[in-house]
This record gives structure tokens, sequence and C-alpha cells, in this order.
């Protein structure tokens, strides 16, 4: 049986995922939470195989807990649950030492299928994506503005980008306005910008965002 923590900060969320993970003979899921330091001690608690974590978590977001998970040698797979499918995010998540991303927008049986996939060893990156994110990850790193910017430094930018307010950013993750002001300028000096028009050239030329 394939133990999994479900971490999301919306309950409802949690309860669809809940509903189709059970459904599933050979998968449980052992504890839920809505924090990523919930999260983290749930899998230690039930020695889970598989942590199924929100990219978009209150306090820790998904980087960090996956960061945390490296830093105290969790042995759980990790899958992030996003809105997000940017190749930059995607990448960087991988980078970092998760096993699988899933679009919440996804198929219902495409979440247990990631779920095996995963506990046996292997990567779930959706179909879609597979080709565009292997010439990405094979590509050198480091030549680009993105690649020289923090994480936080980029999900400030793309949320910029996206034509969120400052404060708007600050409550969902979770920092002070000044903090996420010094995140937009570090982004933008690395990245040679001057205003918003560029911000959103920029996120646009970089696969960061995706225009309508």
């Amino acid at each position: 049986m394939i133990r999994v923590i479900l971490a999301d900060d919306h309950t409802l969320v949690r309860a669809g995922f809940r509903s189709l993970i059970e459904a599933e003979p050979d998968i449980e899921v052992a504890g839920e939470c809505a924090t990523g330091r919930e999260a983290l001690d749930l899998c230690q608690r039930h020695a889970a195989h598989v942590l199924v974590l929100d990219l978009e978590m209150p306090g820790f977001d998904g980087f960090q807990v996956v960061q945390m998970a490296r830093d105290i040698g969790l042995n759980c797979k990790i899958i992030i649950l996003t809105m997000h499918d940017h190749e930059e995010y995607i990448i960087r998540l991988f980078q970092s030492g998760i096993s699988g991303y899933v679009v919440k927008d996804a198929a219902p049986s495409v979440l247990s299928h990631a779920i095996r996939r995963v506990a046996q060893g292997g990567r779930y990156i959706p179909e879609s994506a597979r080709d565009t994110l292997a010439d990405r990850m094979l590509q050198a790193g480091g030549a680009d503005p993105v690649s020289k910017m923090s994480n936080r430094e980029m999900q400030v930018l793309v949320r910029l980008a996206a034509g969120q307010r400052l404060d708007s950013i600050a409550d969902e993750l979770s920092l002070s306005v000044h903090t996420v002001a010094t995140y937009k300028s570090r982004a933008m000096s690395k990245a040679g910008l001057r205003d918003s028009g560029d911000i959103v050239r920029f996120a646009l030329r970089n696969g960061l965002i995706k225009s309508c």
C-alpha cells in the first residue's frame, strides 16, 4: 500500500483529492494538512512514500518545503500540485528534488498515475510538457537572466507580470510589502528591466507567463 500525505491549504481541495486517491485499492491517505511544516512532520510520523504538495502554501511554500525535506534527509517522494505550468518553475522544482508535478486542472486519473510512478522510483512529467522540459534541462545553465534570480525573485516577478500589486503578492507569499519590493528591485536589476512593461515582455519572452 502506498502511503500518501496531502498538503494543501484549501480544505475542499484536499477533500477532493482524498476522494480520488482513496478510490484506488493500492493507495491510502495517511494524513492531510494545510501547511508545509505540518507536511514534513506527517511524512516523518507516518513514514510516507509520497507527499502531494501544493506549490502555493502559506508560511513555507513548495520551494521551501522541498528544500527543507532535502535538508533533513526526508525519505519521501514529492509531487507538486500547481496551477502554474511555467517552464522555469518546473525546472527549478525538479532541480530541487521533486519527483513529479501535476497541474490542478488535469484529468482525475492523472494524480493516482503520478503517485504510482514516483512511488516506484520514476518521475512524472505531463506528456504535453516532456519535450519542452527535456530541451530546457539539457541547455547549459547560468547564461540567462532568469537563472540568476532566486526562487523568491522569480515568484515575485511572475506575479508582477501577471498584474498583481505588491500588497497582493505580499499576502499571497506571506511576506511584508517591503520584502516584496526588495525582491522586485533585485529581479529587475538582474534582468536589466526598467518598468512594468519591461517586466511583462521579459516574462513572456522567457516562458514565465503565457500570452492570452
